[in-house]
């Protein structure tokens, strides 16, 4: 089963195959209102991406959730595991859970829609034995989430005037920050003063910038001035001073009139240090470390490592967690469930610089932990063949109930 949503827009109907990879925008610009701010500015998952800090955060967690390894592994009873590439679903999960798109793409989608709207769907059409053949992403807009009973179900809109209920278990759902456990909290939704104020100081730069960067401000006349005049006198001025073509222009006042800004400078009103302050804002709410979004004022050569670190393990590390959960529960068997999983491998953004690997890789291979196959694997280097399995302790060390006999 496939799905197609036809939606009303500006009185002519467009049907937008929801799996469709050149749809990809419109199903990150579509289907929600827009929530009215404080500052004047409507924020929706549209315009929130107008805003550059909100779309490098969404870019930044998008990306990067989608370039991590993701392969489907099977423990054995005692305790190891490897990957298991001759799975039914390892083609599925890691290289095209679509026709129409691999699976960066499908993982990176996912991710932008629940950094989004809180919450990310991809229904999982199997075949006559039940097993997943393709998993097709939904727009978070068409579909709805609720409880029947103690199960939860979706309803997901096909168009203007058709629904499909769809069963738990045939729904990926990846919900963010949730206070029901059923449906995630829109961050956009959450943040909007924020992002609107960002918005807002944003616009505010552009038209101080497109008018001249001149100052608005008042004509004092001594008199009164007729209709005429005063038509006149605006029309002048709009034609001579206003625009970006007229900058710095000279303005002649006639009659004693005079002029008087009105307006707070930029400087005064702390432009810039409010556009950096959104920008934190904007971290904030994702979690992102602010050198990620070319803030580098308070980064270092010495602390910049460990806040990637510290990224990949409060930022990604819980997203990761949830992605796994939920493919482990809706794409495997019963049978398999425990022993056969699907896992996000997060050691290549752990890494360190080189010296900091060697002097790891030496402490783990001194004890024992590592042989030199294992520290090629990880280097993504070839191994060496069997005498690289060998594992190999140092000769002066012994167990410690060894030297308290001798005592």
């Amino acid at each position: 089963m496939r799905f197609s949503f036809e939606i009303q827009r500006n009185e002519r109907r467009e049907v937008y195959p929801q799996s469709s990879l050149s749809n990809f925008v419109q199903w990150l610009t579509s289907g929600i209102w827009g929530k009215k701010t404080s500052s004047g500015e409507e924020v929706d998952e549209e315009t929130a991406l107008k805003f550059s800090a909100v779309y490098a955060c969404v870019r930044i967690l998008s990306e990067t959730l989608a370039a991590l390894p993701f392969h489907v592994y099977r423990s054995e009873s005692n305790g190891n595991k490897y990957v298991d590439a001759g799975h039914p679903l390892y083609q599925l999960i890691h290289d095209e859970p679509s026709p129409l798109m691999t699976s960066f793409i499908f993982r990176e989608c996912m991710m932008a829609c629940v950094t989004l709207w809180g919450n990310a769907y991809a229904f999982i059409s199997r075949n006559g034995s039940y097993i997943p053949q393709e998993l097709q992403i939904l727009h978070p807009g068409y579909v709805m989430p609720f409880r029947s009973g103690n199960k939860i179900r979706y309803k997901v809109k096909v168009n203007r005037d058709a629904e499909k209920i769809i069963p738990a278990i045939d729904m990926i759902h990846v919900p963010g920050l949730s206070f029901d456990g059923v449906k995630g909290k829109s961050p956009i939704e959450t943040a909007a003063e924020n992002i609107g104020l960002g918005l807002a100081l944003q616009r505010f730069g552009a038209e101080f910038f497109a008018n001249g960067a001149s100052l608005t401000g008042t004509i004092e006349h001594p008199g009164k001035l007729s209709d005429t005049a005063y038509n006149h006198l605006i029309k002048s001025l709009t034609e001579k001073h206003v625009g970006k073509d007229n900058r710095h222009k000279l303005q002649i006042l006639e009659e004693g009139m005079k002029y008087a800004p009105i307006t707070i400078p930029p400087e005064s009103a702390q432009f810039l240090q409010s556009r950096k302050f959104q920008l934190n804002e904007i971290a904030r709410i994702f979690r992102i470390p602010p050198h990620m979004l070319a803030d580098l004022e308070r980064s270092t050569n010495n602390n910049i490592e460990h806040q990637g670190i510290e990224f990949v393990q409060y930022t990604m590390l819980p997203w990761c967690v949830r992605f796994e959960q939920e493919f482990n529960r809706k794409l495997f068997q019963e049978d398999e469930k425990g022993r056969v999983f699907v896992k996000f491998n997060l050691n290549g953004l752990l890494r360190g610089d080189a010296a900091s690997r060697a002097q790891y890789y030496k402490d783990m291979y001194y004890i024992g932990a590592y042989n030199i196959n294992k520290i090629l694997e990880l280097e993504d280097e070839n191994q060496i063949g069997p005498a690289g399995d060998k594992r190999f302790i140092q000769s002066n060390m012994m167990p410690l109930e060894t030297d308290q006999k001798s005592k």
